[in-house]
């Protein structure tokens, strides 16, 4: 299923939204009346960039609006074409009943569709002398005056243009005889302004209108460009960070098998060998250092040792208990097992409280191992 935004009608959009396309002057004609006839072309499928001062909204960047086939080419949009007036320039409002005597200049008649050119054509119709005089005079270009639904849904055209909305249910007013016209893939949405104010950072500029349009459109590009590299950026340092983390877990590996960690490993896991041994645990030759000693906390039964291991871990569960706490407490209870003073609250304080054996007058005949 295809969601798409609810497409909206621009108000007043019939006395602004024009479609430049120029004259065919080869099929130029003129009746016994005087009046002139030609073929044109007054719409195109495709995509178009279009200022959106010309649609009535804010900002600089072009906005690509995509005219499909069975938009230009739907019945209600070519049946709009017909019997509409031609106009000398753009009026500054729609042509209707109450002012065609004064803006119609001639008509438009038997709109047809070229669906393999992607165009619509139609036969023009011009009446007025001196608007006949003026596009004998070079004054050739057609701007075809419409309103449309704007349907705010982007996407890609089947071959491959990207766009930002829609024109929809696209309805033609007049058709106008204007001094420049964009044809083929350049034929674009104007408004007949020829000057545009431009602004370049805190000055801004009288440029031709089609001068302005193509800044604003290497501006865009620009913008695009920046927040490109922004993002290559940001990729980047998201590698470098990763690559860091690799790195560090490489060196800690390496520092793990190197011969003096190996070496220090090995004695360590004797040690912890020994210990259990000590305390009559059974030994399995592939336990390592810390499930050794854990056992080794846990085989201890004497209640007198019992209090010195449970003060020593302080609540912390033997199955539990850390490595480097299980290296201490099993250090610690493996020297003081021998000397049968483990009971004596001294020894326990002298343990947990960096108390010194002169202060309580007790010897203690150990090292707590502590780091």
């Amino acid at each position: 299923m295809t969601l798409r935004a609810p497409a909206r009608r621009i108000p007043g959009m019939l006395r602004r939204v024009h479609d430049e396309i120029a004259f065919d002057g080869s099929s130029r004609e003129r009746t016994v009346e005087g009046f002139l006839r030609a073929n044109a072309v007054i719409a195109r499928v495709g995509v178009q960039a279009y200022q959106p001062r010309e649609l009535g909204m804010q900002g600089t960047a072009p906005i690509r609006l995509y005219r499909p086939a069975e938009e230009v080419f739907a019945a209600d949009a070519v049946a709009s074409v017909e019997d509409k007036p031609v106009t000398d320039n753009h009026p500054h409002e729609d042509v209707t009943a109450t002012n065609w005597r004064t803006l119609a200049k001639g008509h438009v008649r038997n709109a047809i569709a070229r669906v393999q050119d992607g165009l619509l054509g139609a036969r023009v119709t011009v009446s007025d002398a001196d608007l006949i005089r003026a596009i004998d005079s070079g004054k050739s270009a057609l701007s075809c005056g419409y309103a449309f639904d704007y349907d705010a849904t982007p996407g890609t055209t089947p071959d491959g243009q990207p766009y930002d909305a829609i024109m929809r249910s696209i309805r033609v007013n007049h058709v106008a005889v204007v001094d420049r016209a964009r044809g083929g893939p350049a034929c674009r949405i104007a408004d007949g302004v020829k000057q545009m104010k431009l602004k370049i950072g805190d000055r801004a500029y009288d440029v031709a209108d089609d001068v302005g349009d193509a800044v604003i459109a290497l501006q865009s590009e620009c913008d695009k460009a920046r927040k490109s590299a922004s993002d290559a950026a940001e990729t980047l340092a998201a590698k470098i960070a990763e690559c860091e983390t690799l790195i560090k877990a490489r060196d800690e590996a390496l520092a793990q098998i190197a011969p003096s960690a190996l070496a220090a490993r090995a004695a360590d896991l004797v040690a912890a060998r020994d210990s259990a041994k000590a305390f009559g645990v059974t030994v399995d030759e592939k336990a390592d250092a810390l499930t050794l000693r854990r056992a080794t906390l846990a085989a201890i039964k004497e209640p007198a040792h019992v209090t010195v291991r449970d003060a020593f871990l302080a609540g912390e569960d033997v199955a539990k208990v850390s490595e480097d706490l299980a290296r201490r407490v099993v250090t610690a209870m493996t020297a003081i097992a021998p000397t049968k003073r483990a009971g004596d609250s001294a020894v326990a304080r002298a343990l947990l409280g960096n108390v010194t054996a002169s202060q309580e007058g007790v010897a203690i005949p150990f090292n707590l191992g502590g780091n």
